[in-house]
């Protein structure tokens, strides 16, 4: 046979093999998928049952800087209740972080509450004793709406189901997640979700760095399905001698533009140590 006819026979071959690792790769990704949507609709069939919960919950998180450290652990509680076709929602929490550099170590504390009354979430911050309270049109997903949380995931991430696992004698389907969309700074390249498979509830998510070191937790350590929560709990009060910025509204010419562009509210634990946490400083916050 010519060399000719050889080049053109191992072409020929080098397109079969593409073409069938990715016939494969297609397939693979497809059953990924199959199997994450079977996961997901379980999980939020379990917790559409849930008319309501109450939980405690704790966070962990390591950032590594440029000439340090900054260690941020957070603690809180969230409060959620769906009734007359809305879902309301209260999360409290109070993050302490401990910054080591290479001039020293510096300890901070920031307080934070979020409650969303099935419209609108009002968000008041306590961070280094100033007090900010903003309206913002709530823009999702919770991490703590089951729901919101795997459409998420399905729409921003590629998805790969893990073997099952338990959390505080609780077992949990176990959901791995690569953002579609990495950047080159970004210091969590996957996340770890682990949902309960009798309430659907997340009960633990982990952050993972690009070396596989888990840098961010949140775990739930009290969740009470189908408690007594009574309404009350999602009705936000701004406290004496503090201004409710209105972010629902478009800036006036005068104004200028809102802290948040008119925009915000999402739901969720921050990663990021210089971004208030969902926290809940009473009615005069300290």
């Amino acid at each position: 046979m010519s060399g000719r006819y050889q080049s053109v026979f191992a072409a020929r071959g080098f397109v079969a093999l593409c073409a069938g690792a990715l016939a494969s790769a297609f397939v693979s990704t497809a059953a990924a998928n199959e199997k994450f949507d079977e996961a997901a609709k379980r999980l939020s069939e379990a917790f559409s049952k849930m008319r309501s919960y109450t939980g405690a919950y704790v966070t962990n998180v390591t950032t590594i800087v440029e000439g340090g450290t900054h260690v941020s652990i957070g603690s809180g509680r969230v409060e959620f209740l769906k009734q007359g076709g809305k879902t309301y929602c209260r999360m409290e929490d109070e993050k302490n972080t401990t910054s080591t550099m290479d001039n020293g170590v510096e300890e901070s504390t920031q307080q934070a509450l979020f409650v969303t009354d099935g419209e609108f979430t009002y968000r008041l911050t306590n961070i280094h004793g100033n007090i900010d309270a903003t309206k913002m049109r709530y823009v999702g997903p919770s991490v703590f709406n089951t729901p919101e949380q795997l459409e998420a995931l399905r729409k921003d991430s590629v998805n790969e189901l893990l073997p099952d696992a338990q959390v505080r004698g609780e077992d949990t389907i176990v959901i791995e997640s690569l953002p579609r969309m990495l950047q080159p700074g970004d210091r969590i390249t996957r996340r770890r979700y682990y949902f309960a498979k009798n309430s659907g509830m997340l009960l633990k998510r982990e952050g993972i760095s690009r070396e596989g070191d888990i840098i961010e937790t949140m775990e739930i350590t009290d969740l009470k399905p189908n408690a007594e929560v009574s309404a009350s709990r999602f009705e936000f009060q701004t406290p004496p001698g503090i201004k409710l910025v209105d972010a629902t509204q478009p800036p006036t010419p005068t104004s200028g533009p809102t802290e948040l562009g008119g925009r915000a509210g999402s739901i969720s634990i921050s990663s990021a140590p210089a971004q208030p946490t969902p926290s809940a400083p009473p009615a005069s916050p300290k």
